[in-house]
């Protein structure tokens, strides 16, 4: 899915409105949580999140040299699970809400299904 041309940087700052509850329902499921960052945002709180998910079975992989689908200047913070399985809801509930407290853009896979972006 590309998101460039329908998001544009004014969007993405006012951020898309509502918590993170909003949609967290839709996710439950997910075998893998794309986080988008710009390169010029600072990341805090990545560390902590990190051993949170690495505690609970979950890797984080760091995307740089491959274009992120919602535009150019964009990394990606890839969150899986062992050989494909579903992300634990609670890792996969405090991802999302980190993400939504960063006003990252974030995109989600569900087995069976075409990805999806909030």
């Amino acid at each position: 899915m590309d998101l460039r041309g329908r998001v544009n940087r004014k969007q993405v700052r006012e951020g898309g409105g509502g918590g993170a509850d909003l949609h967290f329902d839709e996710m439950v499921g997910s075998y893998e949580l794309n986080i988008y960052r710009h390169r010029n945002s600072k990341i805090r709180g990545l560390e902590s999140l990190e051993q949170y998910l690495e505690s609970q079975g979950c890797h984080t992989v760091y995307i740089t040299d491959v274009p992120a689908p919602v535009g150019p200047g964009y990394d990606t913070i890839r969150v899986t699970c062992e050989r494909g399985q579903t992300i634990p809801d609670v890792a996969l509930r405090r991802a999302h809400n980190w993400a939504h407290r960063r006003n990252f853009l974030h995109m989600f896979r569900k087995p069976g299904a075409s990805p999806s972006s909030l």
